[in-house]
């Protein structure tokens, strides 16, 4: 759950904001839920390792984070994406990574 660091100057900000602002949208919420929350559960959900789901404990309730770096659908997760399910105000959020 760390940030990722950008490096931007004036130049290249207005054709990286789009995707930027994108991933702040999705991120921002999820880190602000699970930030203190311990992470209980680690697994493999394939053979090539693609597909794993991390599990965070929080008093509401576990929060699970599948994420799929595969290039097919698995788990509920289209290819390259990352899906929000259990105990949270954002489960069923997917984001999806787009060039």
């Amino acid at each position: 759950m760390v940030p990722p660091l950008y490096h931007l100057n004036r130049e290249t900000w207005p054709d990286r904001k789009n995707r930027i602002v994108r991933h702040f949208e999705f991120w921002s919420p999820l880190h602000r839920e699970v930030a203190s929350a311990p992470l209980t559960k680690f697994e493999w959900l394939s053979e090539d390792r693609l597909v794993q789901r991390t599990t965070f404990r929080r008093s509401s309730g576990d929060m699970m984070l599948t994420a799929n770096f595969s290039g097919r659908a698995v788990e509920g997760c289209p290819p390259m994406s990352v899906r929000v399910s259990g105990q949270s105000s954002l489960s069923g959020r997917v984001y999806t990574v787009t060039e």
